[in-house]
C-alpha cells in the first residue's frame, strides 16, 4: 500500500493519510441490506429503459440468462449478490427503509 501511496504522490495526488473516516466501522448488515435493494430497483430500472428489443429486462431476466449459459457466464464467479438482491422486495419495504433510515444517522453523526 505504501508503494501505490508513494507512486499517487509522485504522479501529483494530494494523499491524505491516514484517512479518518468517522463512519469507518459503524455500519452493520444495514449496508449490504440497502445494497441489495437499490441495486435491485436501479438494475430493473436501468434494463426496462433499454427498449422493447433488448435481450434481458430485469435482473430476473439476467439471473436466467446466466444461469443458462453457465458454463461461459458463470466460470468465474457465481451471481449470488444477484440471487439475494432479486429476493429483495420494493424500495418502499420497512425492512429497505430502516436500514436506510439507520445508515443515514450514522453518517450525520
Amino acid at each position: 500500500m505504501n508503494n501505490c501511496i508513494d507512486l499517487l504522490k509522485k504522479q501529483g495526488a494530494i494523499v491524505i493519510d491516514p484517512a479518518d473516516i468517522a463512519s469507518a466501522g459503524k455500519f452493520d448488515d444495514t449496508e449490504t441490506e440497502v445494497l441489495l435493494y437499490e441495486f435491485k430497483a436501479d438494475l430493473n430500472s436501468y434494463l426496462a429503459g433499454l427498449g422493447p428489443k433488448a435481450p434481458v429486462k430485469s435482473m430476473k431476466d439476467v439471473i436466467d440468462f446466466n444461469e443458462k449459459h453457465s458454463s461461459r457466464e458463470l466460470q468465474f464467479f457465481g451471481q449470488d449478490l444477484l440471487i439475494k438482491a432479486q429476493a429483495k422486495g420494493p424500495l418502499t419495504e420497512k425492512a429497505y427503509l430502516d436500514a436506510l433510515q439507520k445508515n443515514q444517522s450514522v453518517v450525520a453523526q
